[in-house]
């Protein structure tokens, strides 16, 4: 066996391989981007749905502290049950929207 050969040889045997490792790197790739698709569809809705019900737990958590003042006048309190109220209810409704939606 020549130089000629030997040197085309190795050459191509570097090429297979090198040409193997860039197809195991385009399948993983595929797959990344599979599961970067998995991730933006079900899961980065799922943090906002849940972000969203934690805002109306602390709206409901303030209400309460507002109402723990003993001083508050009578349309004060009023106004404080009301706002607990319709908060509470978003609560609920954006737990169960998100009990529905991504609820295994």
């Amino acid at each position: 066996m020549g130089l000629n050969a030997r040197i085309f040889s190795s050459f191509a045997l570097m090429a297979v391989i090198v040409a193997s490792i860039a197809w195991l790197g385009l399948l993983n790739n595929m797959s990344s981007a599979a599961a970067l698709r998995k991730v933006i569809t079900v899961d980065l809705p799922a943090e906002g749905q849940l972000g969203k019900m934690g805002r109306y737990q602390e709206a409901v958590r303030s209400d309460m502290h507002y109402l723990l003042n003993a001083n508050l006048p009578a349309a004060d309190r009023k106004k404080g049950h009301d706002n607990y109220k319709v908060n509470l209810a978003a609560l609920r409704t954006a737990t169960a929207e998100f009990n529905q939606k991504y609820k295994s």
